[in-house]
């Protein structure tokens, strides 16, 4: 069974994701960049499988990427088997104080429901995921988890004492709060440092990482606190997770989503603490995080909590790596093989 997969080429969450989940298939990826009909010629060349990864940019701005997917999978539908992996569901909730707010919903409901007309199937990670598309009136979906590695288990030693950030440096990443909290981290744990390490992208972020250079500065936290910006290997993270008591991950959008950045880390044996947005629905508070509202002080909380407790780190760590491990990359490329070769079986059943 040939498989390729269709992603956007510039660096975001679905290209990354696209490169990880290619690997686990053997699947070949054509860039959502190139003219739609390259892209079929490209699928023509002999696929059996086309998933395109839609994430709200994929093929460039919102509007060109709402309008390219129904065409795209229209043009596909009899020329491969089409699967369309929705990465993320705007809900109306999720808009709130955007411009042309109903609009900007209509427009994406009207795009995923045309592209359900013609796409064979539509994968969700989240049950949450899936109910949301059941309620916009879209059947042919399945649930398949985001995948989760490397496995890399490594016990928490008493000692860590490193909180760390990890992501695109974004506005919606709550990283103000989180600059904010830690002078209180500082006041209980003198020798504890934060890492933001990721990528700024584009002039929004990367004013919003000159404006948090000026908050740590003003705060008087540069000591404690250093910037790791840019493309990171698998090394370098490893080597980050490796050194950190706690990933950090105070989200503030309301978008249905999953985290990338936690199914990364999820089994390198590092605590979690996260905000209470959807794309943590899948953690438990308490079993497998701690989940805080975005508030300097509730998060200088949670972080003093685990720095203090090496025993809490090491339960929260075990039992999300148990979750990392029923949702590795191997298992989630398993899933995914045989639903397509049931849907590649029944398509040529309907022929």
């Amino acid at each position: 069974m040939k498989i390729a997969l269709v992603s956007a080429s510039r660096r975001s969450g679905g290209a990354i994701y696209a490169k990880k989940l290619s690997q686990v298939l053997g699947a070949r990826t054509i860039a959502a960049e190139l003219p739609v009909s390259q892209i079929v010629s490209e699928v023509e060349r002999g696929s059996d499988v086309v998933d395109i990864q839609f994430e709200y940019r994929t093929f460039g701005s919102h509007l060109r990427t709402l309008t390219r997917l129904p065409l795209l999978v229209f043009l596909l539908r009899n020329v491969a088997t089409t699967f369309v992996t929705v990465h993320g569901v705007l809900t109306y909730a999720s808009l709130r104080g955007v411009r042309f707010r109903f609009w900007k919903w209509l427009a994406f409901v009207i795009s995923l429901r045309l592209t359900g007309l013609f796409c064979r199937f539509m994968i969700v990670h989240t049950e949450e995921m899936r109910r949301e598309l059941s309620r916009l009136g879209l059947k042919n979906v399945a649930v398949v988890p985001h995948g989760s590695g490397p496995l890399d288990y490594r016990r928490q030693e008493a000692s860590r004492s490193g909180v760390l950030f990890f992501g695109f440096v974004r506005p919606s990443k709550g990283l103000e709060s989180l600059v904010l909290a830690f002078r209180q981290v500082v006041a209980a744990h003198p020798g504890a440092s934060l890492t933001i390490a990721g990528g700024a992208n584009d002039p929004v972020e990367r004013s919003y990482l000159r404006r948090l250079g000026v908050l740590v500065e003003e705060a008087g936290l540069r000591p404690n606190i250093t910037f790791r910006t840019g493309f990171l290997s698998e090394a370098q993270k490893e080597s980050l997770a490796g050194e950190s008591a706690v990933l950090v991950l105070p989200y503030t959008d309301t978008y249905l989503e999953v985290s990338g950045v936690l199914h990364d880390f999820s089994g390198y044996g590092v605590s979690v603490i996260c905000s209470r947005t959807p794309r943590f629905a899948e953690l438990r508070d308490g079993l497998n995080c701690l989940k805080v509202e975005v508030t300097p002080s509730e998060l200088a909380g949670s972080i003093n909590l685990l720095l203090g407790d090496a025993e809490l780190r090491e339960r929260l760590a075990s039992n999300l790596y148990a979750l990392a491990e029923s949702e590795s990359w191997d298992a989630v490329g398993g899933e995914r093989l045989a639903l397509y070769g049931r849907l590649v079986l029944s398509a040529k059943d309907d022929r």
